[in-house]
């Protein structure tokens, strides 16, 4: 699983077949030309038959898109501030970052078709211009904004853009905390781990649920040291599946509780984001039909279980669909 690890201080960081020769060959000796015909009069002519008109292609269904909102209206305030400071003496961050309009940020969202099983979330690149970053419809000016997949935590873009494509993760270590808390890698591009902290770390990776959130018995995890700042670590021997990357001190089990952790989502064949700070994710060009919409976000509290919802939702050709997930009602 750890192809690579780098302790320098630098930080982050032919052609076609040729045509053969023309059938037949000139012989030799003298050619006889075959007498003239005389061609038939215009009257003695039959009328040709119409051809056949080709059948015309069968317009391809316009993708539509879908916009994920999870939200929590009535979040107590534990869950809103930290929970005091870690084993390093940093401060822990919230168990949750909650809109004031309610929205929930970094919960992980997976897309898959539900009505053709195996069949692509994504449109036929032929279908339709490349998705674009903004919507060119929005409901509301903070809809324009552009979005990204996998975005760190943050950012201030209002909807996120989940696109195909091997994106790679960056988890970072500062102060024992790794971040951002959930995060998107493609499939086979892996998760880059990179220690800015000052002394060295231990990691403890391992696969903690489905790649749509459900859960599964947790794996054996795979350790990994970082000896100092800048130091890095590239897991790339990640199959579908959510992981777990917890900073752990020397002799602690790598699921002892009190350690935070950074999730790292590797969807498979599906599409996946993470939600943006207001609890939104976007889905752009998804070809008509039935779809699996799971919601995934990790334990409130060191004793607690993770989160997930899993709901139906029918896009509509050349539509702007929207579906809102209470992922924390009671």
């Amino acid at each position: 699983m750890l192809a690579a690890v780098s302790a320098c201080a630098g930080g982050r960081g032919a052609g076609g077949d040729d045509p053969g020769p023309a059938d037949g060959s000139r012989g030799g000796g003298v050619e006889v030309s075959a007498p003239a015909e005389s061609a038939p009069a215009a009257s003695d002519t039959p009328n040709p038959p119409a051809a056949a008109a080709a059948p015309a292609p069968a317009a391809a269904a316009r993708p539509g898109s879908l916009t994920v909102q999870i939200s929590w209206l009535d979040a107590p305030a534990r869950v809103r501030r930290s929970p005091g400071r870690n084993r390093c003496g940093a401060e822990r961050p919230p168990w949750a970052r909650v809109h004031a309009l309610g929205g929930v940020a970094d919960v992980a969202v997976v897309v898959r078709r539900d009505d053709e099983p195996g069949a692509p979330a994504a449109a036929t690149p032929g279908d339709a211009a490349p998705a674009p970053t903004t919507n060119d419809a929005a409901d509301d000016p903070a809809d324009s904004a552009p979005g990204t997949l996998g975005a760190a935590a943050g950012t201030d873009a209002s909807e996120l853009v989940a696109a195909p494509g091997a994106t790679s993760a960056t988890v970072a270590i500062a102060g024992c905390v790794p971040g951002p808390r959930v995060l998107v890698a493609g499939t086979g591009a892996g998760a880059r781990v990179v220690n800015d902290d000052a002394v060295p770390r231990r990691l403890a990776i391992t696969r903690v649920a489905a790649a749509d959130g459900q859960a599964a018995e947790p794996g054996p995890a795979t350790w990994a040291r970082l000896p100092m700042v800048g130091s890095q670590v590239l897991v790339d021997d990640m199959p579908a599946g959510i992981y777990r990357l917890a900073v752990v001190p020397e002799r602690a089990r790598a699921d002892a509780p009190g350690f935070d952790a950074a999730y790292v989502l590797v969807p498979g064949a599906a599409r996946a984001a993470v939600t943006n700070p207001r609890g939104m994710a976007r889905f752009d060009r998804l070809a008509p039909g039935r779809y699996q919409v799971s919601a995934w976000y990790p334990a409130l509290d060191d004793a607690g279980a993770p989160r997930d919802h899993h709901q139906v939702v029918t896009v509509r050709a050349g539509k702007r669909e929207r579906v809102t997930i209470p992922l924390f009602a009671p």
